[in-house]
């Protein structure tokens, strides 16, 4: 029982009773409950315990009760009678984009789908373009949905591999048993996608390894291997525990840093060194070089040491040898949060309250991006509804509230290539991040001329997830990325690192891409919500991915600076 969970729970209510056939509005209000408690950091099991459950604001009766038996039983009784009520295998198929929960019922009860493998055969046959509500289009993103899903299986985004990592290391921390134990693999070089979370752990002396593994065995179904001790958490996710020697642990956790190519790379270059590489570590002369640092590991080899992030590609190793790695951002160096939404449009929060959780963050700048008026599904701002927004803007800047928020705009690009407002309107803001949100499927060339033309516009400061990619589940539209980084240059504009886990647009390989060519980048959350904010994050470890130091980054820039150098110059 956890609140984890519990959020975990609520979301699942909502499908199950869309896909049962209920009202989308009870079946949201579980949904919207699991918005509030993650927004609001609320600990609702202890919450229900001191009994003030109906103080939580939009927490009905009804909720109160099965959040009340989920607390008193360690289960929800409806939850778990509703989802014995839904078929397996419509809850599958509603997962496939493109899919609604009404679509997925029909072709379940009406066509006898009963299974994804059954949709598959449909569509790979052209027979689902015969069905009712069905063409040959729709047919043919079902079945790519179909393969995303297939794709997916086992993979994980960043934030949530992040969390469970996290709270696994909270979870073993009270062991006694334990000396040292960090997060290796994956996870901290940042890869789009996670498979498995490793930690590397080291015993102390005095004691032995069966309270770790009597300690795992109270909550997960462990396997041992020769090498490792596995188990799947409650989310799904595998987690491989590595139980080393002392004096092995920072040669085995850097060694588990590394990707396999830059790895090789290493071992080769410390060969060339006169060193000789074993499983467990370094040696010289047969004497086994003990480091208890990753920084000692690297002087011992006089190379420069090189961050976690960009062991990714030998060429690391020849820029380390010469020391030539250049200090990469990091989160301290960030000034200003750009492109984030509030209730204005479809954020969760105030326009006050994102600008002063952005300053309790340690920003001096906020730039609210609600989305424009073609953004309907998303509430988008009318040109009534910008001035509206300009003025209340103005009277927060006057309350000095010891952040400055700035006009901005997330306007769709057209289909032709411009933007949602007309000229006098462009010019009231002090940034516009200028992104497509529909029309994916136009052909590589169209979408290139289209997002070319919306760079080109004088109003355009920022050219917002260029991709439109969403890991795991959308792949980008088709687009000439290197032609849109060159027209990016060209005028003289700025190509967004998309710092949300889902998103992570511009990728690392573009955005070094985009360095070389001489194209500034900006780091920004997207944030829907105040929790979102602290997403900008995930950018700063993509864009150390892609070797980018601050002065790559225009939200680096002092208040002074960002306004004269980015505001001022498009005015």
């Amino acid at each position: 029982m956890s609140n984890k969970e519990l959020i975990h729970i609520l979301n699942e209510l909502s499908g199950l009773l869309l896909l049962k056939g209920e009202n989308e509005f009870k079946a949201r209000a579980y949904s919207n409950a699991a918005d509030i408690i993650i927004t609001n950091k609320l600990d609702v099991i202890q919450i229900t315990k001191d009994g003030e459950l109906n103080t939580i604001k939009g927490f009905g009766d009804a909720l109160q009760s099965k959040i009340s038996d989920y607390v008193s039983n360690g289960k929800m009784a409806y939850y778990e009678n509703l989802k014995a009520e839904i078929p397996e295998g419509l809850i599958d198929i509603s997962k496939i984009s493109g899919l609604g929960p009404k679509k997925a019922r029909s072709l379940y009860y009406d066509s006898n789908i009963i299974s994804i493998s059954d949709l598959m055969e449909i569509c790979e046959n052209g027979k689902l373009a015969d069905i009712k509500g069905f063409g040959e289009k729709s047919a043919k993103a079902i079945l790519e949905g179909i393969y995303r899903i297939k794709n997916a299986k086992g993979k994980f985004l960043q934030h949530i591999a992040y969390t469970d990592a996290e709270d696994f290391l909270k979870f073993i921390k009270p062991l006694e048993s334990i000396e040292k134990a960090a997060v290796s693999g994956e996870l901290i070089r940042w890869q789009e996608e996670i498979t498995y979370i490793l930690v590397v752990l080291t015993i102390k002396k005095d004691k032995s390894i069966s309270e770790l593994l009597d300690f795992l065995k109270l909550k997960y179904e462990i396997k041992q291997t020769v090498d490792y001790i596995e188990f799947i958490n409650e989310n799904g996710l595998k987690f491989k525990i590595l139980v080393c020697e002392s004096q092995d642990f920072t040669w085995l956790y850097h060694k588990h840093s590394c990707n396999l190519e830059y790895f090789n790379a290493f071992t080769e270059f410390a060969s060339y060194q006169g060193f000789e590489i074993k499983n467990e570590g370094i040696f010289k002369n047969s004497v086994k070089i003990i480091s208890d640092t990753e920084e000692k590991l690297y002087n011992n080899l006089s190379l420069q040491f090189v961050p976690v992030e960009i062991r990714e590609e030998p060429q690391s190793l020849q820029f380390a040898n010469t020391g030539q790695i250049p200090e990469l951002i990091q989160a301290s160096d960030m000034k200003g949060m750009l492109h984030c939404h509030s209730t204005w449009s479809d954020g969760k929060h105030s326009l006050r309250d994102m600008a002063l959780a952005t300053k309790e963050l340690g920003f001096s700048y906020f730039a609210i991006c609600d989305h424009s008026r073609s953004a309907f599904y998303a509430n988008g701002l009318s040109i009534d509804r910008v001035l509206q927004q300009h003025e209340e803007i103005n009277r927060l800047n006057q309350e000095n509230l010891g952040i400055k928020i700035l006009k901005g705009i997330e306007s769709d690009i057209l289909p032709d290539g411009s933007l949602d407002y007309p000229d006098d309107i462009l010019a009231k803001f002090d940034i516009i991040v200028a992104s497509v949100h529909n029309g994916f499927k136009m052909s590589k060339q169209e979408m290139t001329d289209r997002i070319i033309k919306a760079v080109s516009n004088p109003y355009t400061t920022i050219l917002g997830h260029p991709t439109g990619r969403l890991i795991l589940s959308r792949p980008g539209y088709e687009l000439d990325i290197e032609a849109v980084i060159d027209s990016a240059k060209t005028f003289n504009k700025v190509i967004e690192i998309n710092a949300s886990p889902r998103r992570l647009d511009l990728n690392w390989k573009y955005a070094q891409l985009a360095k070389m060519k001489g194209v500034k980048l900006a780091i920004n959350p997207d944030a829907h919500n105040t929790e979102n904010l602290k997403q900008y994050i995930f950018g700063i470890n993509q864009a150390r991915k892609a070797w980018l130091t601050k002065n790559d980054v225009i939200n680096t820039l002092s208040l002074y600076e960002f306004e004269k150098q980015i505001i001022n110059k498009f005015k």
